[in-house]
């Protein structure tokens, strides 16, 4: 017989019992259909034994003598007589006299219940014992606890754009710098922390960009540095295994844009408006785990470079970035569409 906090784990929010689950909680009930044995109700021999059957009694109820016996001992009680005012005994009475009246009110604590005995005897058999403890190793049944990567897959979908209205910036799904710029909230370990990115011009002397900036904060430690704006930018202390070269080509018939190629390897094209460069260093000692992806509803992001060609950095398994192994970070740039990935850093 299946237990009943199995049962309720079975049928627990987010669960999918099986056919088997299901037959196993249907098993627990008797059906209408079903004769009960008396076995399976508890006292109910035990109440049975010693009872006479219907038979019995009535040939009990028929018989003038079955009760002669009885009242052939008994002695009524007369008026007048010591038997019609002693219930007892005179010895036993005189014992029953020499008793003092005992206040019972402190010897059990108040409290009131309904129901049988039985009902109480059943709550008390069902609590557990608040001192005793249990190995681990011991439980059946426990829950499997998700591993750091599992648990990251599984929840990187809550990570959710903040609703706050901070700093006076207009609220919703997102929330825009005058149409520039996007801020991110992380909720976690009962702390929220956030990340802003924003879309700003620079001017200089060669000529006039965009360029795609990110600060970050918690409750904590809301905007260090007085809230100062940090480039993205690309480690600078990774082992360059590979890298990709954005060369700009005039428009040519049926083409424009930047070829893209890895090592030499020609075999790729990437279509943007100018030649681009992105950093991402910034974000290298704000989250463990980061997915961003915005398509800014105005203009294009164009990412400065300051010559025809700039490099974007793999990271293998190999790779060390910031002291943490096993990390790899993504960037894919298309048009007014920047999608960057950090995962994976131990």
């Amino acid at each position: 017989m299946t237990t009943i906090e199995t049962l309720k784990q079975w049928f627990s929010n987010l669960k999918k019992p099986t056919q088997e689950q299901f037959w196993a909680w249907l098993d627990s009930f008797w059906h209408k259909s079903e004769k009960i044995p008396m076995e399976s109700v508890e006292g109910l021999d035990k109440l049975v034994e010693g009872t006479a059957s219907a038979e019995q009694l009535n040939n009990h109820l028929n018989d003038s003598n079955a009760h002669k016996a009885l009242f052939d001992k008994k002695v009524d009680k007369v008026e007048g007589k010591e038997l019609s005012s002693n219930d007892f005994t005179n010895e036993y009475k005189e014992k029953l006299d020499a008793l003092h009246p005992t206040d019972t009110s402190k010897l059990l604590p108040k409290g009131n219940f309904t129901g049988t005995a039985q009902d109480l005897k059943k709550q008390i058999d069902d609590k557990a014992d608040k001192n005793h403890k249990h190995k681990w190793s011991e439980i059946e049944e426990k829950p499997s606890i998700p591993s750091e990567e599992n648990f990251w897959k599984s929840n990187i979908g809550e990570i959710e754009i903040s609703n706050e209205n901070k700093g006076g910036r207009q609220s919703g799904s997102y929330n825009f710098y005058g149409g520039q710029g996007i801020l991110l909230s992380f909720r976690g370990g009962g702390n929220i922390t956030s990340l802003e990115f924003c879309k700003r011009i620079v001017n200089n002397s060669e000529y006039e960009n965009d360029h795609l900036l990110v600060r970050a904060s918690d409750e904590n430690n809301e905007f260090p540095d007085e809230g100062k704006w940090e480039p993205l930018a690309w480690y600078s202390d990774t082992k360059r295994l590979g890298y990709i070269a954005f060369e700009y080509h005039p428009p040519q018939s049926g083409t424009t844009g930047i070829s893209a190629y890895e090592n030499g390897n020609f075999g790729r094209m990437l279509y943007i408006e100018s030649s681009c460069f992105i950093d991402l260093d910034p974000l290298k000692n704000t989250f463990a785990c980061l997915q961003y992806f915005k398509t800014f509803d105005e203009g294009e992001i164009t990412l400065q470079s300051i010559r025809s060609e700039v490099e974007l950095v793999y990271l293998t398994e190999d790779t060390i970035c910031n002291g943490k192994t096993g990390s790899r970070i993504y960037l894919y740039a298309c048009k007014n569409k920047v999608y960057i990935e950090i995962i994976n850093l131990k």
